[in-house]
């Protein structure tokens, strides 16, 4: 059996019902910095955060505090 593992990273994402699909398809989500809003964006919870996040603003990062 093989765990699908998805690192969401700051980029240009065009297509969320696609995204959205495989993410649902994964037993981890990690995001790293601006990834994190693609994650809002599909409404998922990652299970790790990493980064600086220098490039994710303040309220951003509120929803997801627990993670950090």
């Amino acid at each position: 059996m093989r765990l699908k593992t998805a690192i969401l990273a700051g980029a240009s994402i065009n297509n969320y019902d696609w995204l959205k699909a495989e993410l649902e398809l994964c037993y981890v989500i990690i995001c790293a910095d601006s990834g994190l809003r693609h994650a809002k964006a599909v409404g998922i919870i990652p299970d790790i955060i990493i980064g600086d996040f220098d490039s994710v603003n303040e309220e951003l990062l509120n929803l997801y505090k627990g993670i950090i």
